[in-house]
């Protein structure tokens, strides 16, 4: 008779008898940097549940059991059995403490917790020897609010980050740098690794997994899925302007408000409404080399490219202008060249139909390998490169 299967949610210390089905999605060694020798190694466990705990293996156990060391301990004796099994879709492949960039400097201090974040690379460093020896390069990376941070990769991790931009090559790179500390320095604050940082570039997880135009336009969804986010870098070719560029919104459903005989009505509401606002809603015809397909970009990302609020674009109309005539800020987009995160549903597997939804977007710039301005980096005038 098979065990039964605890998740890690509900391990406690009231019993030292659990079985557990997990994935491994990181290991790495702590060394003692006084004679570089391994103190125990680190390993971290997710659950079908998006659940994960850190396990600490001491060297005299690697061979024996394994000590998990969390908020709990968990002790693995004599009579603890480990074994693989075959792969469960259902269990994440990665889990991030992700930290949002804005809020890196409450963090600065902070010993118990560890940052991961996400973002695009905009820039990176050269190597810089520091005076105690050690090496470190900087990387710029950027949300989808515009908000910078500097990461610090020390000695390999630096290494392995240049040569891990190189094997990309051109194009956006999305990435996560997981096991960070948050430093400050001359009022500057800034992310720093440590000897289990690991950087995820342009991996399968969801929240990087990049696609061509033609993988999206062949997408499924696999079972027990209702829809996928993916990203996707192309250039805008053009707008559908049939689909005109705005819509009055509801202030309620955010859906769009119809004229009835002069009467503004919502239908997702059932009712009448007055106080509603005007939202983009742009329909662009995107393009990469495998080919080309529509995405819908709303209010938040369309202003994002246009750089003007919807209400100032209207204000300038003429009382000639028609929904479908576009105005020329609007179609400043087009020839932009962008990362789109799109949702991918069955609207669009099973239908057949395109207009993929955008939840955000980044323009997309050149990767630049240079010191950083003066403001990111705290130095003066350093010659730049690039790549």
């Amino acid at each position: 008779m098979a065990p039964q299967l605890s998740f890690l949610s509900s391990l406690s210390t009231q019993s030292d008898s659990y079985t557990i089905r997990v994935r491994v999605t990181r290991i790495w060694e702590s060394i003692n940097k006084r004679n570089n020798q391994v103190m125990f190694t680190n390993v971290i466990f997710v659950d079908e549940e998006d659940s994960h705990m850190l396990a600490t293996v001491r060297n005299n156990q690697k061979d024996a059991f394994i000590t998990v060391d969390r908020d709990l301990s968990i002790n693995f004796y004599y009579k603890t059995k480990i074994e693989k099994v075959p792969d469960n879709v259902i269990i994440p492949r990665y889990k991030f403490e992700l930290k949002e960039i804005e809020d890196v400097q409450n963090y600065v201090g902070d010993v118990k917790c560890f940052i991961d974040v996400i973002g695009m690379v905009i820039s990176y460093g050269h190597m810089e020897a520091r005076s105690n020896g050690a090496s470190k390069m900087d990387v710029i990376t950027t949300n989808a609010r515009n908000k910078k941070v500097s990461v610090s990769l020390w000695e390999e991790k630096a290494l392995e980050f240049r040569d891990s931009l190189a094997a990309v090559g051109k194009g956006a790179v999305f990435v996560v740098i997981a096991g960070l500390m948050a430093k400050k320095f001359s009022d500057r604050v800034f992310l720093s690794s440590s000897s289990f940082s690991k950087r995820f570039v342009n991996t399968e997880e969801n929240e990087l997994h990049n696609l061509t135009i033609e993988e999206i336009l062949q997408a499924t969804l696999p079972d027990g899925t209702t829809f996928l986010r993916r990203t996707c870098e192309a250039t805008i070719i053009g707008i559908v302007e049939a689909e005109g560029w705005f819509y009055n919104c509801c202030p309620r459903c955010a859906r769009k408000v119809r004229a009835i005989e002069e009467i503004y009505y919502c239908e997702n509401c059932a009712k009448e409404t007055n106080d509603f606002k005007p939202r983009y809603k742009l329909i662009v015809r995107a393009q990469d080399t495998s080919g080309a397909t529509t995405f819908t970009l709303f209010n938040k990302e369309a202003e994002h490219l246009i750089s003007v609020p919807v209400e100032n674009v209207i204000s300038q109309l003429t009382e000639e202008s028609t929904l479908t005539d576009i105005p020329p800020l609007v179609k400043n987009v087009v020839g932009k060249k962008c990362a789109f995160e799109i949702k991918i549903n069955a609207y669009n597997t099973d239908r057949g139909y395109e207009e993929y939804t955008v939840y955000r977007l980044k323009e997309c710039p050149d990767i630049v390998a240079e010191e950083h301005d003066k403001q990111m980096e705290g130095t003066a005038n350093k010659k730049p490169r690039t790549t």
